[in-house]
């Protein structure tokens, strides 16, 4: 997984990839620069390796820097984030926060969208039916979602989730 960031916080991530050659290429394909802050970024890096090894993390303390994002995006993103761990929302319950209950369909293209996989935990909205949908743009990777579904849900998290001071 990769991070990019500015002067305001994170500008971007990549879904987590097999390999770092496939990490590589993702990062070579964004042409925004990039701060080169380390103390930053390692923080920023630590947060989320935490949250990979099964440790309660709130990634909502990662500042992230959204300029330039279409306001529906932006609005979609702040309130994908504000669901909590472990649990799931639907793309209609994401578009009726949003302010239209009909744009489900643009709520799921604002999660296509999202520049912060992980930060931004858009594999914790699917469709309502309750289906895992979407996830990973042109290229669906929905084994991913569940995998992140399910280290949410893990006892450790919930654990964590019930024991901590985090407020959702």
């Amino acid at each position: 997984m990769a991070l990019q960031g500015s002067n305001k916080g994170i500008t971007r991530t990549c879904l987590p990839e097999l390999t770092n050659e496939q990490c590589v290429s993702k990062i070579n394909s964004w042409n925004i620069a990039s701060i080169q802050d380390d103390l930053f970024l390692k923080d920023q890096t630590q947060k989320i390796q935490s949250y990979f090894d099964g440790d309660f993390v709130d990634l909502n303390s990662i500042a992230i820097d959204t300029r330039n994002t279409i306001p529906f995006f932006e609005t979609a993103w702040r309130y994908c984030r504000s669901i909590p761990i472990g649990e799931t929302r639907t793309y209609k319950w994401l578009a009726t926060n949003c302010g239209n209950p009909k744009a489900s369909r643009y709520a799921g293209r604002a999660m296509a969208k999202n520049k912060l996989p992980i930060i931004i935990p858009c594999h914790r909205v699917i469709g309502s039916d309750g289906t895992l949908k979407g996830f990973g743009g042109s290229n669906p990777r929905l084994n991913l979602k569940s995998w992140l579904l399910d280290l949410e849900r893990s006892a450790k998290y919930q654990y964590h989730a019930k024991t901590s001071d985090f407020v959702h």
